[in-house]
């Protein structure tokens, strides 16, 4: 059986993975599902990362040329250098969306799923051999509201959806379940472990899907010139610079996603190398990942679960 491991993945500032093109409105949105739309971490964005951790977390020991070399396979050769390019011994999967937050009336926002979210990531873990909590958990087409928290009367307002109190399921047993093995996805010092389980709701897959297609932010950036505006004559050599202005989507702080890292069948076991990468390259495990790491932006935990592979409880 194939040895794998889940990564968490939770967002601390915003994230901009991009695409490289535009669309409609949005100069530079971020990388989505084709199919789903849900958000998503490309799995060469999280490979290229590790590497870059295990480059700086060189002990000689687990981790050293050698070893990341044989990981995640050489670096393309420059002209000239006769080695050829050989698959490494890790895969990487794309990190899923697992819990997104929304603005409330309520209180400053709630984490929400669906059961699309969850069913994708149940099938992932047994397909990969790794446990599988034994818990009833709603179908796709299922339009009920699940929520972590007892309601305090009066409707659930998401965003600008409103979920009215006749709408509402009593509290279950599977989602706080369901929450509890999430939060060990996050570092052991999270605070935010004890606030998921206490904020988040279980949405119909269609208000799902709309509320992170439409409530992802949608930034101005713009390059000024020397004279701190978009367009500047220069009098003195005749020439006009240019600034420029372009709106950039991200995904927003807050967000958890999940992605698994598998070791090649054949290969040695090199998930220790990914798992020292991630411990021992920065402090408190906080990885940059994506784009504008200059103005703070990609910052997240990365947390690598132990390898195993238990056999997986059918559900």
């Amino acid at each position: 059986m194939t040895q794998a491991c889940e990564t968490g993945i939770f967002t601390l500032t915003p994230l901009h993975c991009g695409t490289g093109q535009a669309f409609g409105a949005v100069d530079l949105p971020i990388a989505r599902e084709r199919h789903t739309r849900f958000p998503i971490i490309p799995s060469s964005s999280l490979k290229g990362v590790l590497r870059d951790a295990a480059t700086r977390a060189k002990d000689g020991s687990v981790v050293n040329d050698d070893t990341i070399k044989r990981a995640f396979g050489p670096r393309p050769p420059r002209p000239g250098e006769p080695e050829p390019l050989t698959p490494g011994a890790l895969i990487f999967t794309d990190a899923q969306l697992l819990l997104f937050p929304v603005r409330s009336l309520s209180r400053p926002f709630y984490w929400v799923t669906c059961p699309l979210a969850i069913s994708r990531w149940r099938r992932t873990r047994h397909s990969l051999g790794l446990s599988v909590m034994d818990m009833r958990v709603p179908e796709s087409d299922d339009d009920g509201v699940y929520t972590s928290f007892p309601l305090k009367g009066g409707p659930l307002v998401l965003e600008d959806a409103v979920v009215q109190t006749t709408g509402l399921k009593p509290e279950t047993d599977w989602l706080g379940d369901l929450l509890k093995q999430w939060c060990r996805l996050l570092p052991g010092s999270a605070e935010e472990a004890a606030g998921i389980p206490k904020a988040t709701v279980c949405i119909p897959d269609s208000l799902f899907t709309d509320l992170v297609v439409r409530t992802t932010p949608v930034n101005a950036r713009i390059q000024l010139t020397d004279g701190k505006t978009t367009d500047r004559w220069q009098a003195e050599n005749r020439e006009e610079q240019k600034g420029n202005l372009w709106y950039e989507e991200t995904l927003p702080s807050e967000c958890l996603l999940s992605a698994f890292v598998a070791q090649r069948e054949g290969k040695e076991n090199m998930l220790q190398v990914a798992k020292a990468a991630l411990t021992s390259s920065t402090a408190n495990g906080c990885h940059q990942i994506g784009g504008n790491a200059s103005v703070g932006q990609g910052l997240c935990w990365w947390n690598l679960e132990q390898a195993q592979t238990t056999e997986t409880n059918r559900s």
